[in-house]
C-alpha cells in the first residue's frame, strides 16, 4: 500500500532531485512550482487516500463509433472522478467530458461499475458529485 509521507522542507535552489530515472537540478521558479504540486498532491491524497487499494487509475474507456478511446482520471469506490487543476469553476464542457466517458463506459464490453460523477478541481478547492440516473434525468 502506498504511503504518503509529507515533506515540509523543500530542496534549495541548485539541489538536484531524483524524479522516474531522471535527475531535475533545482532552478529559481521550480521551488513555487514544486510547493503547488505538493499541496495539489496533499488535497487528492486528503481526499481519496482512505480506498486508496480499490482505485483505478487512468481507466481506459474503449472508442464507439467516431468517438476515440480515451483514458479518465480516476474511479474509486464506484465514482469516476474528473481532475480540473486550472484556476477557473466547472462548465458545461467538464460534464460533458465525463458523460462521454460515463458513455464509453456503458457500451464497453466489460465496463466498470460507475454510479456516481464527480468533478474536483484541488486549486480552486471544489467538487461536484452526482448520482448518474439524477445528473441524466435533469
Amino acid at each position: 500500500m502506498f504511503q504518503y509521507q509529507p515533506q515540509e522542507v523543500f530542496p534549495r535552489q541548485g539541489a538536484r532531485l531524483f524524479f522516474a530515472g531522471f535527475t531535475v537540478e533545482v532552478r529559481e521558479g521550480h521551488l513555487s512550482e514544486l510547493n503547488d504540486i505538493n499541496n495539489l498532491f496533499r488535497c487528492l491524497y486528503g481526499k481519496y487516500n482512505q480506498n486508496i487499494n480499490k482505485m483505478v487509475v487512468d481507466p481506459s474507456l474503449p472508442g464507439c463509433g467516431f468517438i476515440n478511446p480515451a483514458k479518465g482520471d480516476l474511479i474509486n469506490q464506484r465514482t469516476l472522478i474528473e481532475i480540473k487543476s486550472g484556476e477557473r469553476k466547472f462548465s458545461v464542457i467538464d460534464l460533458r467530458q465525463i458523460l462521454t466517458y460515463c458513455t464509453l463506459n456503458h457500451f464497453s464490453e466489460s465496463p466498470y461499475n460507475i454510479k456516481f460523477i464527480e468533478l474536483y478541481n484541488p486549486r480552486m478547492g471544489i467538487s461536484y458529485r452526482d448520482n448518474i440516473d439524477n445528473l441524466c434525468r435533469v
